[in-house]
C-alpha cells in the first residue's frame, strides 16, 4: 500500500503501540513500545509512505473521519479472475454458505471470523473450489494442525494435487496446485508463483519471525480464517489486519449457537480466597504470585482434586491447561488420577506426540494435563470438560481454551469450562498501595469480561452439588438434548 502525500496523521495511524514482557534480575516488567509500520518512499518526486496493504480500509476511514478527502486507487493485477461461486459452496452447511460468499464477493484479501468448530477448514476448501486453477498455499502454525489440514484437504478434494511441507511430511517442494505448509516453512514456497494464500489461526503469524514470511506473498490473495482475531498478549492485533486485510465476513458465537452450528458453553467460575500474607513484601514477580496462588498451590490443587474426583464423572474426558512442566508434575501428583497424561511438546518425541494426540482424539485418554500444545486448531470430539489452570488475561490463548468444547455431539446440551477467580479475603487490611497480587487478580476478571463479551453462560458456583449439577446437565440421557448431530460437513450434505 502506497500512501501519498506523506502526512503526520497517516504516520500516527501507521504507528504500532505494543507491549513487551521483559525479565531481568528475577523480576518481570512490561514495557510499552512504539514502532512505525511504514517506510518512506516517493512517487514521481512526491514524498509518500509504504505500508502493509491490509490497512487500506481502516486508514481511509480514519482519515475521512478526520475531515480529509481520500481516494483509494486499486492497482492490483487481476491474478485470480472471477470466483466460481457455485463450486465454492459445494458441500457446505447452509449457515456456512453466506459466510464464504460474503467474503468472495468483496474481491479483496481479508479475514473470515467464526467460532471454533464452525467449520473454518471447510471455508478453506471452499476457497480452493472457488479458484480451482490458482497455485495455492495453506499455512498454519504447528505440525499437528498441518497434519489435520492435510488429511482434510485430501479427503474433500480427492482430484486435486495436495502436498504437505512440514516436519514429518513426505514432500519438500511446493505443489503447482495446493500445498499445506507450516508457517515457519513458508520460505520454502515460491511467493511469486503463489496466487492464493489461506492462513489458519492468523493471530499466530504476526510475530517478528513469521510476519516477513507472510508479507513476502505480496502477489497472492490472502484469506485468514480465525476464531480469535484479537487478544494477542503483546497487543499487536492491528498487524493481523495490516498483514492480511480487514474483516470481510464474520459469524459470532451467539449467531452460531442460534443456528445450532456449534454447542453452547457454560463457564463455572470458582472463587479462591487468599490472604494478603500469602504474598508478603512490596514486590513479587508475577510468576511467584502464580506459583503461590495457582501453579504450585496445595489449596488450589486440593480444590481441583475434588472437582476431578467428585464433580466430573470418572469416564468423562477432561483436559486441564497448565503453564509449565513443574505445574504439570505438581498437579499430576496432587490432583489427577494415576491414569492421567501430561501432554507437552518438550516431553514428546514425534511418534509419541502423534500417539497421544490420537489417543485423546479417539477418547482412549480420559484425563489430560496439557500445555498450549492443544489450545488451537485440533479437534477432540469427546472432550467434555476443560479446566483453566494456566490463568492469563483476556489474551488469545485464554480465549481459545473454551473453543475446545464447542463441537456439537449427539446428546450434548453444552460444553463445560471451569475457571478460577482469586480474591484477597482481607484486602481491607492491605497497607500496600500496589500489592503484587493485583495484576493476577485483574487477569482473572479480564477473562471473565472476555467470556461475557463473547456470550458464554457464566455462573459463579459455591458448592460441589451445584457444580456437579451443571456438569451432568451437559449431556442428556433422555434424548432431549439441544444438539443432536455432529458438526462435520459431508459431501452429501450439499
Amino acid at each position: 500500500m502506497t500512501v501519498l502525500p506523506d502526512h503526520p496523521e497517516v504516520r500516527d495511524f501507521l504507528t504500532l503501540t505494543y507491549r513487551q514482557m521483559i525479565k531481568e534480575r528475577g523480576r518481570t516488567r512490561f514495557e510499552t513500545l512504539k514502532e512505525p509500520m511504514y517506510s518512506l518512499s516517493s512517487v514521481r518526486g512526491q514524498a509518500s509512505l509504504f505500508s502493509h496493504q491490509g490497512f487500506w480500509e481502516s486508514l481511509a476511514k480514519d482519515l475521512t473521519e478526520k475531515g480529509h478527502h481520500v481516494t483509494v486507487q486499486d492497482a492490483r493485477p487481476n491474478v485470480l479472475g472471477e470466483p466460481n461461486y457455485a463450486a465454492a459452496i459445494t458441500g457446505l452447511k447452509w449457515y456456512q454458505k453466506d459466510w464464504v460468499l460474503d467474503a468472495l464477493k468483496t474481491g479483496n484479501s481479508g479475514l473470515l471470523g467464526a467460532p471454533t468448530r464452525f467449520g473454518k477448514s471447510y471455508g478453506m476448501t471452499a476457497m480452493c473450489r472457488a479458484f480451482p486453477k490458482a497455485t495455492t498455499v495453506v499455512t498454519a502454525p504447528g505440525v499437528d494442525l498441518c497434519k489435520q489440514l492435510h488429511e482434510h484437504f485430501k479427503k474433500l478434494l480427492p482430484r486435486r494435487e495436495v502436498k504437505g511441507v512440514y516436519t514429518g511430511s513426505r514432500n519438500s517442494k511446493q505443489s503447482d496446485d495446493i500445498t499445506i505448509c507450516c508457517v515457519d516453512s513458508l520460505h520454502k514456497m515460491d511467493e511469486d508463483a503463489t496466487e492464493l494464500l489461506l492462513i489458519d489461526e492468523p493471530h499466530a503469524v504476526v510475530s517478528d519471525k513469521r510476519l516477513p514470511l507472510v508479507a513476502a506473498f505480496n502477489r497472492a490473495r490472502k484469506y485468514g480464517f480465525g476464531a480469535t482475531l484479537d487478544g494477542r498478549f503483546d497487543q499487536k492485533d492491528r498487524l493481523i489486519v495490516g498483514l492480511i486485510g480487514p474483516i470481510i465476513s464474520n459469524v459470532t458465537y451467539l449467531q452460531a449457537v442460534e443456528w445450532e452450528a456449534i454447542s453452547p458453553l457454560k463457564v463455572i467460575m470458582l472463587t479462591i480466597p487468599f490472604s494478603r500474607d500469602t504474598i508478603p513484601g512490596r514486590f513479587a514477580d508475577r510468576d511467584i504470585v502464580y506459583k503461590r496462588l495457582l501453579t504450585q498451590s496445595s489449596r488450589t490443587a486440593a480444590l481441583v482434586k475434588r472437582i476431578v474426583d467428585d464433580v466430573i464423572p470418572s469416564d468423562w474426558q477432561t483436559m486441564a491447561f497448565i503453564k509449565d512442566e513443574k505445574q504439570a508434575e505438581f498437579y499430576m501428583e496432587h490432583a489427577m488420577p494415576p491414569t492421567g497424561t501430561i501432554a507437552m511438546a518438550k516431553r514428546f518425541k514425534a511418534k509419541e506426540r502423534e500417539q497421544v494426540t490420537q489417543g485423546i482424539a479417539d477418547g482412549r485418554i480420559i484425563r489430560v494435563l496439557a500445555s498450549n500444545i492443544y489450545v488451537q486448531g485440533l479437534t477432540f470430539p469427546d472432550l467434555k470438560v476443560v479446566l483453566n489452570l494456566a490463568g492469563g488475561g483476556a489474551n488469545t490463548t485464554a480465549i481459545q481454551k473454551p473453543g475446545r468444547l464447542l463441537q456439537t455431539r449427539p446428546g450434548k446440551n453444552y460444553g463445560v469450562m471451569v475457571d478460577f477467580v482469586f480474591e484477597c479475603s482481607d484486602q481491607e487490611m492491605e497497607t500496600r498501595a500496589n500489592p503484587p497480587y493485583r495484576g493476577i487478580v485483574g487477569e482473572c476478571w479480564a477473562r471473565h469480561k472476555a467470556y461475557k463479551k463473547i456470550g458464554y453462560d457464566i455462573e459463579f458456583v459455591t458448592d460441589a452439588a451445584r457444580a456437579r449439577e451443571i456438569v451432568l446437565g451437559a449431556y442428556e440421557t433422555n434424548g432431549n438434548a439441544h444438539a443432536v448431530s455432529d458438526s462435520g460437513n459431508t459431501e452429501e450434505s450439499r
